[in-house]
């Protein structure tokens, strides 16, 4: 039975090698596979996780000083500039909160830190609608304050004239006493004198003094209100307010010339606390107001930042699930490019030794080897050496050939 030839064999011993190269060469591929999977799971997934981690810090640092700034706005244009920085960050936030979300990173903490942002949004929200309230109850507050201390200024000059003509009556009938004792007047005459001067006069000049003391305190009454920080002080005064105006009143309605008496009621109406044509809201309304906003922006202004410690207290856990991602991607990579190396390696040698044996065995052994008999014999016979021993072996062509020299 004929079995392989020499050329078969050779075709299959130099086949053999060339599969056991392209064995080793898909071992060696895959380990690389397998190391580049790491490689980009660290580029894909990590670093960039990482990188927007540390946008998200910032952004939210940056949303925590803005919203320091929008609560010290004074005028409108500077808070609608402050809060469109500020809501623009915050969207920004949200759309890093998606690419995480899109990326995979983080899975676990998204909804958390959604809540959070969430929470934040809001809560900055109500804080830029009390600071616009609070601007515009700032400019009203403003305007009443300056009306009010300008009209109580013109009234205390009314009363600087009446207390000058009060005292100048009381020292014109004091002239007029005394001559009237030069004249010998009758005493009938004298306590006539003095009657007026005690009851009309003097009484008329303390009233007057009295009306721009008053005058004078309801100046400083609204000069306070600015500084009062408690609606309890700000009630009190209210009240001591209302007296002194009702005291002034009285006093204006006991002025004797009709048309200063005229000037002061107008004044004293233009001033009405609570319920002046211009003051719909009254001075101490609207402080108050200012008041009640600047402590509701207190309690937002803490609870944002509470809310903002807790956002920073997760972009640290994505910064340090980062970090893990990375070390055990690294440690998979190395792990996955040691493994690769041993493997590549003890295949490496296994296929040299199996590459050595194909070549003792089909080609040293089986060809090589009775070619170097053949040509032997075929040498001795050419000398004329017939007494040679011709090997014959196998199934192929060299048997074939060592039979027709035997």
């Amino acid at each position: 039975m004929r079995k392989l030839g020499i050329a078969a064999k050779i075709y299959l011993a130099f086949g053999s090698i060339f599969l056991l190269a392209v064995i080793a060469s898909s071992i060696g591929w895959k380990g690389f596979e397998r190391v580049t999977e790491s490689q980009n799971s660290v580029i894909d997934q990590a670093i960039p996780g990482l990188r927007q981690a540390h946008r998200l810090s910032a952004l939210n640092a940056s949303i925590g000083s803005h919203a320091a700034q929008l609560l010290r706005a004074r005028d409108e244009p500077e808070r609608v500039d402050i809060s469109a920085r500020l809501f623009s960050e915050v969207d920004q936030v949200k759309a890093l909160i998606d690419d995480f979300e899109a990326n995979g990173f983080a899975l676990d903490s998204l909804q958390p830190m959604r809540a959070i942002v969430s929470d934040i949004d809001d809560k900055l929200r109500q804080q830029d609608e009390l600071v616009r309230q609070r601007i515009r109850q700032q400019a009203r507050f403003n305007e009443l304050a300056a009306s009010l201390v300008a009209t109580t200024e013109e009234l205390n000059d009314l009363a600087d004239s009446l207390v000058a003509n009060a005292a100048a009556n009381t020292t014109a009938i004091t002239s007029n006493i005394y001559d009237l004792v030069g004249d010998d007047a009758s005493k009938k005459q004298l306590y006539s004198v003095f009657d007026r001067l005690v009851e009309v006069d003097l009484d008329a000049m303390e009233r007057m003094y009295e009306l721009r003391l008053r005058s004078a305190n309801l100046n400083g009454m609204f000069n306070r209100v600015a500084k009062e920080s408690e609606v309890k002080e700000l009630d009190a005064l209210r009240r001591r307010t209302a007296e002194t105006l009702s005291i002034l009143k009285r006093r204006v309605r006991e002025i004797n010339d009709p048309l200063r008496r005229s000037k002061a009621s107008e004044l004293l109406s233009a001033r009405d606390v609570n319920n002046g044509p211009l003051y719909v809201y009254g001075i101490f309304d609207t402080r108050v107001s200012l008041l009640l906003i600047g402590k509701s922006l207190t309690t937002l202004s803490l609870e944002t930042a509470e809310a903002s410690q807790a956002l920073n207290g997760m972009v640290e856990q994505l910064n340090a699930a980062g970090g893990t991602l990375i070390n055990r991607v690294s440690t998979a990579a190395k792990e996955s490019l040691d493994s690769s190396r041993l493997l590549f390696g003890g295949t490496s040698i296994v296929m040299i030794l199996v590459a050595a044996a194909i070549l003792w065995w089909f080609i040293k052994r089986n060809v090589v080897r009775r070619l170097l008999l053949l040509q032997s014999a075929t040498h001795a016979i050419t000398q004329g050496n017939y007494d040679v021993d011709i090997v014959v072996e196998g199934h192929d062509e060299l048997t074939d050939m060592g039979k027709a020299l035997h």
